[in-house]
């Protein structure tokens, strides 16, 4: 039996209760309606407006005209489009920021090691610029942000070291 979320009227299987305010709502609103939810049981400051900021946030995501159905097959055939067009991003990007006098860094290695501490607070660095890139993606839909978090996931990837591993953890199995 399907159900309908009150805050994106998609049926769904299964609708769970906020566990702040207990409104009910599908597992895929949960994160977004936590953000606008949360700050107001705990007593957070938010604009006035922002719950209809964030309801036309939902909406959009849910009325994004345009978006297709893939198949395996779709996405096997166009993979290696993508892959290529990442490798010319970050080919570009490598080009585009690399700084005088610091032989090997571009930009995202310089500004990572400034401003946050190595390790664990360089890796947040690059999630919250991708976390930027995604709110682009939502607001603009441009092909361009989602080269570009593909090409900071990579840049993520190597930082933590997963590149030197004998043995890769994927989803499809352990080799």
């Amino acid at each position: 039996m399907s159900l309908e979320c009150p805050l994106c009227h998609s049926y769904v299987d299964q609708i769970e209760p906020c566990k702040e305010c207990h409104k009910r709502i599908c597992l895929g609103c949960a994160p977004f309606h936590r953000e606008v939810c949360l700050p107001k049981h705990k007593g957070l400051f938010l604009p006035e407006d922002y719950e209809q900021q964030f309801n036309d946030l939902e909406k959009s995501i849910g009325d994004r005209e345009g978006l297709l159905n893939t198949t395996v097959e779709t996405k096997q055939q166009y993979f290696k489009q993508f892959s290529d067009m990442i490798e010319d991003q970050f080919k570009h990007g490598g080009d585009k920021y690399k700084l005088q006098g610091f032989e090997g860094m571009e930009a995202t290695d310089l500004i990572s090691k400034l401003w946050e501490t190595s390790g664990e607070d360089e890796l947040k660095w690059l999630l919250k610029t991708c976390m930027k890139y995604l709110f682009r993606i939502q607001n603009f839909h441009r092909e361009k942000d989602f080269l570009k978090v593909a090409t900071y996931m990579y840049i993520a990837w190597l930082k933590m070291g997963f590149h030197l591993k004998q043995e890769h953890d994927t989803d499809t199995h352990k080799n």
